[in-house]
């Protein structure tokens, strides 16, 4: 289990959450809350890419699977070597395109770069680069932020069933604005009241 205890974050001024306590086992919860609240920010607290003013976590073990908002795709490569790019596996390339496929991207859609791609697939790439990284590397966490951001219904969800399948063995923690994403993916709705920003 993985415990968050008495948090606090300020910017300044501004203070984000104050002894924000609460603790994630293995399933999903979505974490929703205004833009600005922090929700990000805590996210980044839980798997060690930001600190904290106050309090701790503990229970992070291995290597948390991260979706940042942003796709942070390699501009040079193929979408396929996008995310075969996470993997030293020998089968990184098979195990991509597969991933890619339930995607629904064709054999000339993971040849061509991010630049040629539309947004939407944009993001279908990061998630599948995210799920392989799940694959490669053992941990008991994963932190998407906004996963769903420029998809169709229909995709959302065909990529609910993946995030459910691929990381059923991990705390799942779901960044997003949208309380119905809890029900698409099977989870628990994590209310975020924090302090909007100034």
């Amino acid at each position: 289990m993985i415990l968050l205890s008495n948090l606090s974050k300020s910017f300044g001024t501004n203070r984000l959450f104050d002894e924000l306590s609460f603790s994630l086992d293995r399933g999903v919860y979505c974490l929703g809350g205004p833009s600005g609240c922090g929700k990000t920010t805590l996210g980044r607290i839980l798997v060690g890419l930001e600190k904290a003013d106050g309090g701790t976590v503990s229970g992070v073990v291995g290597h948390p699977v991260i979706l940042f908002q942003e796709q942070r795709l390699l501009p040079s490569i193929s979408a396929l070597r996008n995310v075969s790019s996470v993997s030293k596996d020998k089968d990184a390339l098979s195990d991509a395109a597969t991933l890619l496929k339930r995607l629904g991207f064709s054999e000339e859609d993971m040849d061509k770069h991010p630049n040629a791609l539309s947004g939407g697939m944009q993001q279908r790439v990061a998630i599948a680069r995210a799920l392989l990284f799940a694959k490669e590397y053992e941990g008991n966490l994963a932190l998407l932020d906004e996963p769903f951001r420029g998809l169709d219904p229909d995709m959302k969800a065909v990529v609910a069933d993946m995030i459910r399948e691929e990381l059923a063995d991990r705390a799942v923690l779901v960044i997003t604005h949208d309380e119905s994403d809890a029900s698409l993916l099977c989870g628990k709705w994590l209310p975020f009241f924090g302090s909007p920003s100034k």
